[in-house]
Order: structure tokens, then C-alpha cells, then sequence
């Protein structure tokens, strides 16, 4: 069962009524279309009672993550064959959970999580159902967001290609690690490597799979190589803005890769590579860990990229590898009360329809 969510409400004040109109439109048509394929699929506006009323849930007294996540888990209650929930929005229409975590690294006081939104009870770290979000930019034009529904409905109906290409761009300094990871998807001699290489709009053009393992920030619209300390540019949001990257799946390793809070596709990797018609990004909102480079041995996000790309490789369904990958990881990795390893799991999100 799939259940798709939003907040008419914050929908409207930022967009206005026709285009809120327009944004439903497509959400019903999504929700249609994944019925045909036989997935039960509820469609639910958290704050108008019209919408929540009929299915015995009480509308939201406020837009808080809590509110909303009372809210599911009251439809889990009823519905305990849920296996997908997709979120519809950004930040301001259905707000990430921030979780506090300074303890780890002073860098991050909160991580913007879906995580939480996954769990019937607060031990969310091992989630219960598979969660996904298409967001919305910054900006008030509605376009972005229904491009990216109409990239969702389409996609349900395409078929790839056979003759799967793969793309991947990685910093020199973690070669080693990243090399391991790419021969999930592809030879690792096509793995580009910066500082040598930057990705150019050829480079991901007809391409499936689009692997990063690169450094990133909260405001760059680059993500960077490196050679020792200093950085590189190796793929910015111009690049991408080249290219129609129709079906991409793309998972990101670098430090807030997934990061969208304030932003908009010209300034978020993540961002423009869903306008230019990717149905998956996978990344971090924070700031990622992994291997230093020395060894071929993965650890933290690593293991989330390798895991991810060995199920997608045999064909899962985006959401049915990333809740797979977080299970596994969770029970290899979480046994020793690892801080490092519990923030890599909060902070990994999934943005496109899961059931793709």
C-alpha cells in the first residue's frame, strides 16, 4: 500500500489557488496511475478534513513534523500492509524532522531527516516502510513541482533500455573506496576522477545509473574533487541543467548532496538533476562519513552507495532498495552504539516516487 501526502494549505499560500489546482491535478493523476499497476493508494491533504475525514483520520492541528507523523501513524494503525509513503513538497510544505546531533559533529547541530516518517514509535533508525519525498524549490513557481509529477507518471509507463550506461565522478583521494563501489554499475576504468576530469554534459547524457563520491556543502551549486586539501570543481548544477537525464538514478556520497532547505535547482546538484527528469536521487542533508581513502574498505556512506547500487543493479524498485539497504545497514553496523554509523542512517534520504 502507498500512501501520498501533502499540505494543501502551505500548497496554496505559496503557489496560489490555480496553481494548487494544477499541483492536485497531478497528484491525482499519480495516484491513479500507480493504482493501475495494482499498488492500493490513498492520497491524503494532512490538513483538510474532506480528505482526511473519509479515511478515519483526524486533519492536522498544525504543520509540525510531529503533528504529521501522529498523523501516519494513525493510518498505519488501519492500514498495516503500508509500504510506501511519499511525501509531496519540501521543508515548507511538509517539514523534515531535525534531529539534534552535535554530539557527533559540532558541524551539524540538526540534520533534516525523513527517517522518522518511516516508524510506527520513536525508535526510527530501523524503519517500517519505505519513505520518499518529491520536493519543491525555494521558489514560488509551481512548475518545478509538476514537472516533477509529470516525471513520475511518465516514468511508470517507460521502459529502459537494455544497454544500460553508467556514469560516476569521484574525488582522487577516495579512488580506492569509490572503485569498489562503481563495479556495481559499470567497469571502474570509466570512473572519472577529479581533479583530472569534470563532468561534462556528455558524460551523463543516456546514462541510467549516476554515481558521486565528491566533497559538497550547504550553498555550492559544485560538488568537488580533491587532491590532498585542495578542492576542485568536478560537476555543478549548470552541467546538469545541459542534459535531459530521463529514469536517472543517481546516489551521492558528498556532504550535503541532498541538502535542499532554502534552495533551488540552479544552486542543488540534487535538485536539478530531478527538473532535468531523474526518478531517484539518493543523498545525505548533513555531512557525510566514509572512507578516508586508503583502503578499498567501505564504511558509513560507502556501504549505504554499495548496498543501493547492487540491489538497483538487479532491478529492485528505488524505494524497495533504499529500505533494504537501511535494514542491512542497520544490523551490520549499529551493534557497537557506532554515533557515526546511527547519523549516516538519519541523514541518507530518498527523493522521487519509491515505488519506481
Amino acid at each position: 500500500m502507498l500512501l501520498i501526502i501533502s499540505h494543501e494549505g502551505n500548497l496554496r499560500q505559496k503557489y496560489s489557488d490555480p496553481y494548487f489546482n494544477k499541483i492536485k491535478n497531478s497528484l491525482e493523476k499519480l495516484r491513479d496511475t500507480i493504482k493501475n499497476e495494482g499498488i492500493n493508494t490513498s492520497l491524503v491533504f494532512v490538513d483538510n478534513p474532506q480528505s482526511t475525514n473519509p479515511i478515519n483520520l483526524t486533519k492536522v492541528q498544525n504543520d509540525s513534523s510531529d503533528a504529521i507523523l501522529d498523523l501516519i501513524q494513525q493510518f498505519y494503525k488501519n492500514n498495516t500492509n503500508l509500504k510506501y509513503l511519499l511525501i509531496v513538497g519540501g521543508h515548507q510544505i511538509i517539514p523534515f524532522h531535525t534531529i539534534q546531533q552535535s554530539h557527533v559533529d559540532n558541524s551539524d547541530h540538526l540534520v533534516y531527516s525523513d527517517a522518522p516518517y518511516a516508524s510506527s514509535d520513536n525508535d526510527f533508525l530501523l524503519p517500517e516502510w519505505i519513505v520518499g519525498r518529491i520536493p519543491d524549490g525555494k521558489s514560488n513557481d509551481s512548475n518545478f513541482l509538476i514537472s516533477e509529477l509529470e516525471t513520475a507518471i511518465n516514468a511508470h509507463s517507460s521502459h529502459t533500455n537494455h544497454k544500460v550506461k553508467s556514469m560516476g565522478c569521484v574525488a582522487s583521494s577516495w579512488q580506492l573506496p569509490s572503485q569498489r563501489i562503481y563495479e556495481n554499475i559499470s567497469q571502474s576504468h570509466s570512473l572519472l576522477i577529479n581533479p583530472s576530469t569534470t563532468v561534462s554534459s556528455n558524460n551523463i547524457k543516456d546514462c541510467l545509473y549516476h554515481y558521486f563520491n565528491l566533497h559538497g556543502n550547504q550553498t555550492s551549486k559544485f560538488w568537488y574533487g580533491a587532491d590532498g586539501r585542495n578542492l576542485s570543481a568536478a560537476v555543478s548544477t549548470d552541467v546538469i541543467n545541459t542534459t535531459k537525464v530521463p529514469n536517472a538514478i543517481v546516489i551521492s556520497q558528498a556532504c550535503y548532496g541532498a541538502y535542499i532547505i532554502q534552495k533551488n535547482p540552479d544552486n542543488a546538484i540534487s535538485l536539478m538533476y530531478l527538473k532535468m527528469g531523474a526518478k531517484c536521487v539518493i543523498g545525505s542533508t548533513a555531512t557525510a562519513y566514509g572512507n578516508n581513502g586508503t583502503s578499498p574498505i567501505l564504511y558509513y556512506s560507502d556501504l549505504i552507495a554499495d548496498k543501493f547500487l547492487r540491489k538497483i543493479a538487479c532491478g529492485k524498485k528505488c524505494g524497495d532498495a533504499f529500505i533494504e539497504t537501511k535494514i542491512e545497514y542497520y544490523q551490520e553496523s549499529l551493534q557497537n552504539n557506532d554515533k557515526y554509523a546511527e547519523k549516516t542512517l538519519i541523514e541518507f534520504v530518498l527523493y522521487g516516487d519509491p515505488t519506481l
